[in-house]
């Protein structure tokens, strides 16, 4: 989803990545409208026995891993680019960035008026406002694009700072951004939960550099480089496992308390889970090479599957959130139906060159 590959090019175990991640997030998308996640926990904890309501907050945690593992690819595509040779950076900008801004505003044009033809009201005056990304009427997902545009303006100048300086100029930045994007917001969110009222104040916010995702797309350029590679891979997976129950049971504590509690995205759990993701496919992906060909295939549409899914999850969930179904029942009915229906629309618009093109962004 965040940078093409051909198929002359392509490396398995990003395609790997690509495909879980995809569904990963899916299963998020699907859970937040199934369950009470964001607000009224308490029905979900009072309706639910306790192995549901285990499985709901294991699933809860294990499906936010996906978009870090998309930014983690990009860190590692582009970072790896060599942006010195003439006219590198005026192709990647036309051939990366503009068709992404182009699919982009395509997307923001069809979301605003689905959400109008469902319900949500606007003037359309505010359609011009989405366009210009000023006031967005849109998908809440589409986050994810508008940061996507703004990473790959700024992912050259990264790439040319790696090819040309010691990686040990970065420890510091580095390292500062992790304290202040991730460790101490994972403990001013405990603390919080524990029932202080006090925070810790850093005063190097992330907000004067970049942001917490810089960590992550400079991540995945050092896995890729063997940052982890004399981890043993029994460590590496009992680290992953050990760390899923510890945010489980965290958050099985946190539907128990009086506030509705949910991890931060920017909580200290999600970089390891997605750090353990990540080394594991690159030195284990090749235990699913026999589906090499249904993975390269699903590879190449993950892009179009992210901007599908959110349309079609948002009609099914619109059309049928009032019928009373089981949660469990609606989430694989959200999940299933919105990948299926993805897939469908993606079979039927590719026969168009230009949807194929400039809206599923497939080659």
């Amino acid at each position: 989803m965040s940078s093409v590959q051909n198929s002359k090019t392509r490396i398995f175990y990003l395609d790997f990545l690509r495909v879980f991640a995809i569904f990963n997030i899916i299963a998020n998308h699907a859970m937040n409208r199934a369950f009470y996640n964001f607000s009224c926990q308490e029905l979900d904890l009072a309706a639910m026995s306790m192995p549901g309501t285990v499985l709901k907050a294991f699933l809860t945690m294990f499906s936010r891993v996906g978009v870090f593992l998309f930014v983690m690819i990009t860190g590692k595509l582009i970072l790896n680019k060599d942006f010195t040779q003439e006219g590198a950076l005026p192709r990647f900008l036309k051939h990366n960035w503009l068709s992404l801004s182009i699919t982009s505003e395509l997307w923001f044009f069809l979301m605003f008026w689905e959400l109008q033809l469902l319900g949500e009201k606007v003037p359309i005056g505010s359609l011009f406002q989405t366009l210009l990304f000023t006031n967005q009427v849109t998908m809440n997902n589409m986050w994810y694009m508008n940061m996507l545009l703004v990473v790959y303006l700024v992912l050259p100048v990264f790439a040319l700072a790696l090819r040309k300086l010691s990686p040990k100029v970065f420890l510091l930045p580095l390292g500062l951004l992790l304290l202040g994007a991730i460790l101490v917001p994972t403990a001013n969110d405990l603390l919080g939960l524990l029932g202080s009222h006090r925070d810790i104040d850093f005063a190097f916010q992330p907000k004067y550099l970049f942001s917490m995702f810089a960590i992550y797309l400079i991540l995945g350029y050092f896995l890729d480089k063997g940052l982890l590679e004399n981890l043993s891979s029994s460590l590496l997976y009992t680290t992953f496992a050990l760390t899923l129950i510890a945010m489980t049971a965290v958050q099985v504590y946190g539907y128990e308390s009086p506030k509705n509690y949910l991890f931060d995205n920017s909580n200290f759990g999600f970089l390891v889970l997605a750090l353990c993701i990540f080394e594991g496919a690159r030195r284990h992906a090749g235990a699913f090479e026999r589906f090499r060909e249904p993975v390269t295939r699903l590879s190449g549409m993950t892009f179009a599957i992210y901007l599908l899914h959110m349309c079609v999850m948002h009609a099914m969930h619109y059309f049928m959130q009032d019928l009373g179904l089981n949660h469990w029942l609606y989430f694989v009915i959200l999940y299933v139906g919105s990948i299926v229906g993805s897939l469908l629309f993606i079979t039927l618009g590719s026969r168009s060159k230009i949807i194929k093109q400039y809206f599923f962004l497939i080659k």
